[in-house]
């Protein structure tokens, strides 16, 4: 996923069945997460 020139790092965290992911080469912590690929769309 992109979003303004950045890329995401998404993970799945299988035992709490959950998408996370960050936002990759930025100074700041960008966070997101959801239960579905449209929550995490829509989060990110």
């Amino acid at each position: 996923m992109t979003y303004k020139g950045y890329a995401a790092i998404i993970q799945y965290d299988d035992p709490d069945r959950l998408f996370h992911g960050h936002l990759a080469d930025t100074h700041d912590d960008v966070f997101f997460e959801g239960d579905s690929v449209e929550e995490l769309e829509e989060a990110f």
